[in-house]
């Protein structure tokens, strides 16, 4: 998955974490945010400034950035070996050998489950 930002696209499954910086840019006059990366299995492969000319336009694109990671960031685990759902009548799919992927899709209102 991909995030736009300042016209520039992320690949959100190799951000490993974003720190709002203000230090580093000031002598430029400037307010940055800090976007580390990573590889796939989290080595660090260092981090980009993105420049903002006021604190405001930096702090609303920081908060907007965190929801997006935090809504499409997908589940994604090698230790689930195991998937249920479970509805008021009890258990109704299971699955005891499998892996899991996810999505948030069509504005937020549809999780898909890929049942590996």
């Amino acid at each position: 998955m991909w995030i736009d930002i300042k016209g520039r696209l992320y690949n959100l499954d190799h951000i490993s974490h974003i720190v709002k910086m203000v230090d580093e840019c000031e002598s430029y006059k400037k307010y940055c945010i800090k976007v580390y990366f990573a590889n796939e299995v989290k080595i660090p492969l260092g981090f980009h400034l993105i420049e903002f000319d006021d604190q405001t336009s930096r702090d609303m694109e920081f908060e907007r950035i965190h929801q997006k990671i935090s809504k499409e960031k997908p589940i994604q685990s090698n230790k689930v070996t195991r998937f249920e759902v479970i509805t008021q009548e009890g258990r109704a799919y299971v699955n005891n050998k499998c892996s899991i992927e996810s999505s948030y899709q069509d504005d937020d209102r549809t999780l898909k489950v890929f049942v590996k």
